[in-house]
């Protein structure tokens, strides 16, 4: 960005937000002093974290608004606290786990490390901790129990529930080179080899783990799925859907569609249906007929899904709507979703970028909807 004018653009100014190099903002800054408004100068002021309350004043808020982004802000810093404290709990996790045994020390310890895993109410990092305690104890049918739990877990899920929302870069960092010494325990612990291909091609789901340690750790993996091999974890699992969103994901993936959609097929029975989870349920609606949607148990589910509070189960929600015959019974259940899609997606993603952990998704949706203004990336500066 050479030119001065360029800085004060909507491109540019939503760039630099996202993905911000402090460095280069304020060379920027320096540079560009004399040709910004007071305006664009304090947005990069907030930007760059400098006193929040005074650069306030010169903000596109009203008083409310005002007092939205203080206190998102606010709880931004206590998130840095929290991330911090999980940090030094896993380093000392970690140590544990390359201790030698002492059965009855280790078991004390093992119940102290779950206790305080709690405190951090994430379900995917209480997972994460019982496999590498269940390797230790070499108690394989837990690790592969909680495995399975872990796939359930629908990627998108962590855009709505970060397990840490807001953390800065150099934490990001820090978090990450924990997290693979744990993934590399992992790898060298797991015998059972079909598991850990599953663990790790699951885990490359996940576009922010697309870094050179993430990669040099798959290095001796096998990641590789031919059809075949996907269709004999299918075979081996068909009484089941504990890998249905696993496998549908691999095959989108690999773009195998017309294999998803027999796939998914196979699961359209009242019992697998009534078992599953609501991301597997969003998925089986691409597939599922007019006879099922008529289904009373298929109704209370779908009345369940909408009943549900956190974010993530609004998004599947829209997710589900995109069909029409599901549209219509929706609109049928709760008359508040019988509005067009786009409406109810604007006015959920508008409230949200507001106060939410996932602004950067509400801007990205908002965009895609057609709607494009400056005041909106104030809030991706708190």
């Amino acid at each position: 960005m050479e030119n001065c004018n360029e800085m004060t653009t909507f491109t540019s100014q939503m760039f630099l937000s996202l993905g911000i190099d402090e460095d280069k903002v304020r060379s920027l800054l320096d540079k560009c002093s004399a040709e910004v408004s007071n305006q664009h100068r304090a947005f990069f002021d907030l930007l760059l974290e400098r006193n929040k309350k005074s650069l306030l004043n010169k903000a596109p808020f009203d008083k409310q608004e005002k007092k939205v982004f203080l206190d998102t802000h606010r709880k931004k810093k206590q998130d840095l606290k929290t991330v911090k404290k999980f940090i030094s709990f896993f380093e000392e996790f970690l140590v544990f786990l390359g201790s030698k045994k002492d059965s009855k020390g280790d078991l004390d310890k093992a119940i102290g490390f779950l206790s305080k895993v709690d405190s951090f109410e994430s379900v995917y990092l209480k997972s994460l901790v019982e496999i590498l305690l269940a390797l230790k104890f070499d108690n394989y049918y837990r690790v592969e129990k909680r495995v399975k739990f872990i796939l359930k877990i629908d990627p998108a899920y962590f855009i709505f529930n970060p397990i840490f929302p807001g953390i800065k870069k150099s934490e990001r960092i820090l978090l990450e080179k924990t997290l693979f010494r744990a993934f590399a325990f992992i790898k060298d612990n797991l015998k059972n080899k079909t598991l850990k291909k599953v663990f790790f091609t699951y885990l490359n789901f996940y576009y922010y783990f697309q870094k050179d340690a993430f990669k040099a750790l798959l290095k001796d993996i096998d990641t590789n799925w031919s059809l075949l091999d996907i269709r004999e974890l299918s075979k081996d699992n068909r009484n089941s859907s504990e890998y249905l969103f696993f496998l549908s994901y691999l095959l989108t993936k690999k773009k195998l569609y017309s294999e998803r959609f027999l796939l998914l097929k196979e699961h359209l029975e009242e019992k697998k249906i009534k078992e599953m989870s609501f991301s597997e349920l969003s998925l089986l609606v691409a597939v599922v007929d007019k006879e099922i949607i008529k289904k009373t148990f298929f109704k209370n589910k779908i009345t369940n899904l909408l009943r549900q509070k956190n974010d993530y189960y609004k998004y599947l929600v829209f997710k589900v709507m995109e069909y029409k015959t599901l549209k219509e019974l929706i609109s049928g259940i709760d008359s508040n979703y019988r509005r067009a899609n786009f409406q109810l997606e604007y006015s959920f993603y508008s409230k949200k970028l507001i106060s939410s952990h996932f602004k950067h998704f509400c801007l990205y949706k908002l965009l895609k909807l057609g709607h494009k203004k400056k005041s909106m990336l104030w809030w991706l500066i708190q």
